[in-house]
């Protein structure tokens, strides 16, 4: 219908609205023609259709610790445009798999030969935290690595920059003797320690 309408192929009309690489080759006036009536016409592509005709669901499941924690909301911005620029649907879901999480980096830090690990907690508001602290325990007593309570941290304030993690890592750098590892709450909690210094 739009074909006829615009007066172009139905191809054209297909490669402009399921945004096909060979849609290139078409001019930017008629593409914009294209989609301007599709538009008006209250076109809405059928994802299920388009799925079931390529066989693929262009669907993506991304996996997050927390979604309401800033650094993954920073992300998910960041995933959210790259995906629907590309023609991808996406379902979020958070996971909780923290004791297997900390068992696993309390044992390689054990493996390499840590013995005094620092450890950064998250902030009190994050409803992670009391929950991971209780597993990083768990599994610092089944590999045998005693905490030592001046070499514990905590995040303070609710910024999703590094900067919290930076503060952190620099306060425990001042305890001696130092530790020779750092276990951080979250990837923005990993500041470079040696960037304390």
């Amino acid at each position: 219908m739009l074909a006829d309408q615009l007066g172009v192929s139905p191809a054209s009309v297909s490669l402009v609205l399921n945004r096909a690489p060979a849609a290139r080759a078409i001019p930017p006036a008629t593409q914009e023609r294209i989609r301007a009536a599709a538009t008006a016409s209250g076109y809405r592509p059928n994802t299920i259709a388009k799925s079931l005709r390529h066989r693929r669901t262009l669907t993506v499941g991304v996996m997050v610790p927390e979604i309401s924690e800033g650094y993954s909301a920073l992300v998910m911005s960041g995933i959210e445009d790259a995906l629907l620029q590309a023609g991808y649907l996406y379902f979020v879901a958070s996971h909780r798999d923290h004791g297997r999480a900390a068992a696993q980096a309390l044992a390689h830090l054990r493996a390499l030969g840590h013995r005094r690990v620092a450890f950064i907690k998250g902030q009190s508001l994050s409803s992670d935290t009391a929950v991971r602290w209780q597993t990083i325990r768990a599994a610092a007593r089944a590999e045998r690595m005693a905490i030592d309570p001046a070499l514990v941290g905590q995040l303070d304030g609710n910024s999703p920059l590094p900067d919290l993690g930076y503060m952190a890592a620099r306060a425990l750098l001042r305890v001696r003797p130092r530790a020779t590892a750092l276990f951080a709450f979250n990837d923005m909690a990993d500041a470079d320690p040696a960037a304390a210094v």
